[in-house]
C-alpha cells in the first residue's frame, strides 16, 4: 500500500508540471521532438522524485508471517496428569501451524527457560530444561517472550497454565504484551 507521511507536499505537483510544462514550451535546445520529449520525461521523473520524497512516499506491506510462542507453566501447582494434557494441546497446535510460519516453547515456574527457539514447528516429545519450580512468575515469562520475538513477524503468545500467579506482576508484563501488538490467549489447565 502506498502512502506519504506528509501529503501537503504533493500540492507542490500542480505549479511545478505547469513550470515544468513552460520550460518545455520556452527552450530553444536544437534537437529532434523525440530527443525532446525524452529530455521532458527526464525532468518530469526528476520533478516527481523529488517531490515523493519532499512528501514521504511510503510503501507498505503486509506482514504474512506469524510467529506463536507458547507459555508452559511447570511450576509444582500443575500435576503430571495437567503437564501431559498440556503437551497435548500443545502438539495438536503445532500440527496446525505451517511455514512460513514459527512457533517456539518457554516452560516457565519461578524463572523461565527457552525450551525451543522460534522455528518450524515441530511436536514435542518431553521438556529437557530446568526451572525453579516452587512459584508461578508470569512476570518473567512475559519479559523473555517479548525478548524472543523477532521484527518481522506477528506476534502471539499462548499461555498454558492454572493461572496461580503467586511471584512478580503478571497484569503489567501483560498489558505491555498487548501495547507492544503481541496478541495473547489463556488456556486454563484444569485439574
Amino acid at each position: 500500500m502506498i502512502s506519504f507521511s506528509q501529503p501537503y507536499w504533493l500540492l507542490l505537483l500542480i505549479p511545478a508540471s505547469y513550470a515544468l510544462w513552460r520550460i518545455q514550451q520556452l527552450t530553444f535546445a536544437e534537437g529532434s521532438n523525440a530527443q525532446q520529449r525524452f529530455w521532458f520525461a527526464i525532468r518530469a521523473i526528476l520533478l516527481l522524485l523529488i517531490i515523493g520524497a519532499l512528501a514521504g512516499f511510503q510503501f507498505r506491506t503486509r506482514i504474512r508471517q506469524n510467529q506463536i510462542l507458547f507459555l508452559l507453566d511447570t511450576s509444582d501447582s500443575i500435576s503430571s496428569e495437567q503437564r501431559a494434557k498440556a503437551i497435548h494441546f500443545l502438539n495438536e497446535s503445532m500440527t496446525r501451524i505451517h511455514e512460513p510460519d514459527h512457533a517456539g516453547i518457554i516452560i516457565f515456574g519461578r524463572n523461565a527457560a527457552v525450551e525451543r527457539f522460534p522455528g518450524i514447528p515441530r511436536p514435542l516429545q518431553n521438556l529437557e530444561s530446568q526451572v525453579d519450580i516452587t512459584a508461578t512468575n508470569f512476570e518473567n515469562v512475559a519479559h523473555l517472550s517479548e525478548a524472543l520475538f523477532a521484527s518481522n513477524y506477528q506476534k502471539s503468545v499462548v499461555v498454558l497454565s492454572d493461572g496461580l500467579d503467586n511471584d512478580g506482576s503478571a497484569d503489567d508484563a501483560f498489558r505491555g504484551m498487548r501495547k507492544s501488538g503481541i496478541s495473547t490467549q489463556a488456556f486454563y489447565l484444569s485439574s
